[in-house]
């Protein structure tokens, strides 16, 4: 079994200006589009889905934002590294009691985020909590976040771990659709934008306040 946990307002609180900032380098630099990320609801989006969003709005071709999306993400992680003292890198409650009950209970955790892969790695590390996580899929490897997961599975495979079971971890209803897209449990934890209720709304197989109830949320689910 593995899991798949999102990172921002799920492990790590959000909001981190570094990375807000790097989309509007990407739009200028790679597509020479003036643009603010406050322009589209990026919820639950991936990095890739959100420049789209906001270049569809600025009326440019699909295929042209596909034909340079790498260039985008590349730079935008560059733009964070460059930057990276600007933001913020704090754990949410029991983040850390999460990923080390699952490494207690020999559980691979893996990112299943839309951040582009640079960045979600670089936040980790300065959050302390990098070496919990094994492997991940990140916002520059697909469009869709229900895309992710088969990512994911790979990488968890590729490393020795068997995906035949796989649990998702968030804090959004497309945390949660993904998951129920996929045919995979998800348990939706309340420590963002949404509720428990919302969460419950959306489809969560569970939901809890924060991930200090993960352990008892899971051996729930295990029964």
């Amino acid at each position: 079994m593995i899991t798949l946990i999102d990172l921002d307002w799920t492990l790590l609180r959000g909001g981190n200006k570094a990375h807000a900032d790097s989309f509007a380098w990407a739009l200028r630099t790679v597509y020479g589009v003036e643009a603010s990320l406050k322009e589209v609801d990026t919820e639950g989006l991936t990095d890739s889905e959100i420049l789209m969003s906001i270049l569809t709005r600025h009326g440019m071709a699909p295929e042209r934002t596909r034909a340079l999306i790498q260039d985008a993400t590349n730079a935008m992680a560059e733009y964070f590294m460059k930057h990276e003292d600007e933001g913020i890198y704090i754990p949410l409650t029991g983040s850390l009691e999460c990923l080390m009950w699952l490494r207690g209970q020999s559980i691979p955790a893996g990112l299943l985020t839309g951040n582009v892969e640079g960045i979600a790695w670089r936040k980790c590390e300065r959050a302390g909590i990098r070496h919990l996580l094994r492997f991940g899929a990140f916002g520059n490897e697909a469009f869709r976040r229900s895309d992710l997961i088969p990512i994911a599975k790979q990488r968890a495979v590729e490393q020795g771990y068997s995906a035949d079971k796989v649990l998702v971890i968030g804090d959004s209803p497309r945390d949660v659709l993904c998951a129920k897209e996929n045919g995979i449990q998800s348990i939706g934890v309340a420590s963002g934008k949404h509720s428990v209720t919302e969460l419950q709304t959306a489809g969560a197989d569970i939901t809890i306040g924060t991930l200090l109830d993960f352990a008892h949320a899971f051996q729930v689910l295990s029964r």
